[in-house]
């Protein structure tokens, strides 16, 4: 078992570049919508992950419609090209 954890957790780099799309897609999603917060949540925020996987986020303020929010930065993500596909999963519970 050691050596299966060993061969799958991320390296030092791997970790490093999560941090990093982590922190752009924060900033651009709180430069769009300035008066919230984003917060990564899963296997991201703990360094367990394997290579390729999904950012999990949870997008904190009010909003009149939540839906259309999500929406709205998913084409604002494909429109500055940092995403190359999006999709919104509404009402998950983590």
């Amino acid at each position: 078992i050691i050596d299966v954890y060993d061969w799958l957790k991320p390296t030092k780099n791997e970790i490093y570049v999560r941090k990093f799309i982590a922190y752009k897609y924060t900033k651009i999603i709180e430069n769009l919508l300035p008066n919230s917060t984003v917060i990564f949540i899963g296997s991201c925020e703990h360094d367990a992950y394997l290579p390729f996987c999904d950012f999990n986020l949870s997008i904190n303020g009010k909003f009149e419609n939540e839906e259309t929010v999500l929406q709205e930065i998913t084409k604002h993500l494909l429109k500055l090209k940092v995403a190359s596909d999006g999709s919104t999963i509404f009402n998950e519970k983590v």
